[in-house]
């Protein structure tokens, strides 16, 4: 987070890699909007523009169509590990930079042809406002993972006792058959499967919002390994067309990670 970022500015954050090369680079301007650079593979860049209001998100600059999906989401996720690395090691007391986030959407036509994916940061006012369970969750998670010691257990041993109870907290508060807040749902194609299936992907925290396109999905990771751009276009694919079948039109996936290490 860079101070006194210049004018019509409130807050940027710019990540590189260790030659130098622009990961990616992130403003929040003054009148609510966001513009954010992403650098590619071959060096080119591209900038995305996002303007939130009224609880949706409305993209104000598409990506280039220079380059395809699979370029643009590696790059997205890239920098989102970035931006979500450096909220994590904020020092204690200080003011953490936003929140990382990646959005999936489709544009007006709703086809697979458009899919795009936007990074970027939230306030804390704007995490609650398109997420409004954010900080439920990660006060739940919180708790859990401070109930359950470390002692004689391996860190996988760990994470899995820290999903294990975040599931049966949020099943406790919302019941099994909540349409709006899963726990720990595995998809495939869209169709809700057994835990554990072979070939699902697990939805740790699936949460619709009401009265909106949004969907929420929190990811949670409890050791080193930070999402990926395969994690990330798996989820957003299985919530996208869960969400069609819960019959949400051209639904927006959020993906959020929660974070506790052992």
């Amino acid at each position: 987070m860079e101070n006194n970022p210049g004018p019509g500015v409130a807050r940027r954050a710019t990540a590189r890699d260790a030659s130098g090369r622009l990961i990616g680079r992130c403003e929040s301007l003054t009148d609510g909007s966001q513009f954010c650079t992403l650098g590619m593979p071959d060096g080119g860049v591209v900038v995305q523009g996002l303007q939130a209001g009224d609880g949706e998100f409305v993209p104000v600059a598409a990506p280039t169509a220079t380059y395809a999906f699979p370029a643009l989401l590696g790059a997205a996720t890239g920098f989102y590990n970035q931006l979500q690395n450096r909220w994590l090691m904020a020092p204690s007391g200080s003011a953490a930079p936003d929140a990382p986030f990646l959005l999936f959407y489709r544009g007006f036509e709703g086809t697979e042809a458009g899919a795009q994916v936007t990074v970027g940061t939230l306030s804390e006012q704007r995490v609650q406002e398109f997420c409004p369970k954010t900080a439920e969750f990660e006060e739940r998670l919180s708790e859990i993972a401070a109930s359950i010691p470390r002692e004689g257990l391996t860190p996988q041993q760990w994470g899995t006792a820290v999903h294990t109870g975040m599931q049966r907290s949020v099943r406790r508060h919302y019941g099994r058959e909540s349409t709006a807040v899963r726990a720990e749902l595995s998809l495939v194609r869209g169709e809700s499967r057994r835990y554990g299936t072979h070939g699902s992907t697990r939805l740790d925290i699936y949460h619709r919002v009401e009265g909106t396109s949004t969907i929420c999905v929190y990811d949670i990771k409890t050791g080193p390994t930070s999402l990926n751009a395969n994690q990330a276009a798996r989820i957003y694919g299985e919530a996208h067309r869960f969400a069609l079948q819960s019959r949400l039109p051209n639904p927006r996936v959020l993906i959020i990670e929660l974070r506790r290490a052992p």
